[in-house]
């Protein structure tokens, strides 16, 4: 097994090689080693570099299989130092488990996930097992869903990130209502703009086909002139 460092130090590369020819078989095992979890022919426990990573506000690992190896690239960058002290402080107030503590971390990095891409990462589809997975954080209202079936969004409770530096306002997930009062709010100050500058104005982060529903909705009901 190699290490290696890629200037300057922001990943480390894992690469597995046999000493002999890599099977299917041996390529399946030292693949699901590394993931968080695997198939029915292996048993659906997290691996502890998760847990690590994740509670030092980590991206998770990016695991691929080759012909002859397997390369497992860890990113060592942290993504919000903010993120590490909240783990931390839940951790012991709800007493977290290793899937809890990898799904809280996936789900503030990302401050809020599509429920399909949430299972992706944990490489686990079944949604029973996403439930037992999430546990004690719906349990306690730590992380809250938004929609249903493929579009629902898994967040982290506001009420949980209060008084700490994680509560700037997510506009990806806001309320259509009050979208619509940013929009009509920005059009009274810039008439006449196209989608792409209010856009751009009001956030970003805000879906686009999001936004021009609710634009197109408000000039309908005649809201918007």
């Amino acid at each position: 097994m190699d290490l290696e460092n890629d200037p300057p130090s922001k990943t480390t590369t894992i690469v597995a090689r046999p000493s002999g020819r890599l099977t299917a078989d041996m390529r399946f095992r030292l693949t699901s080693s590394f993931k968080c979890s695997a198939s029915s022919r292996t048993s659906h426990t997290p691996k502890p570099i998760y847990e690590i990573l994740l509670s030092e506000a980590k991206q998770i690992p990016l695991v691929e299989e080759k012909e002859d190896r397997v390369k497992v690239t860890i990113f060592n960058t942290i993504k919000n130092p903010e993120i590490i002290s909240l783990i931390e402080k839940l951790k012991q107030q709800f007493y977290l488990n290793q899937k809890e503590i990898i799904c809280l971390g996936i789900i503030a990095q990302h401050k809020n996930i599509i429920a399909t891409e949430f299972a992706r990462q944990i490489q686990n589809k079944d949604d029973k097992q996403i439930k037992n997975w999430l546990g004690n954080l719906v349990r306690h209202q730590i992380v809250l869903t938004k929609g249903r079936t493929k579009g629902m969004k898994y967040y982290i409770n506001p009420k949980i990130l209060k008084d700490s530096a994680l509560t700037k306002t997510d506009l990806s997930i806001i309320e259509p209502h009050r979208l619509k009062n940013l929009i009509i709010e920005d059009l009274s100050n810039y008439p006449n703009s196209d989608v792409q500058d209010i856009h751009q104005r009001i956030g970003t982060e805000i879906p686009i086909r999001m936004l021009r529903s609710c634009l197109y909705t408000a000039v309908k009901n005649g809201e918007i002139g």
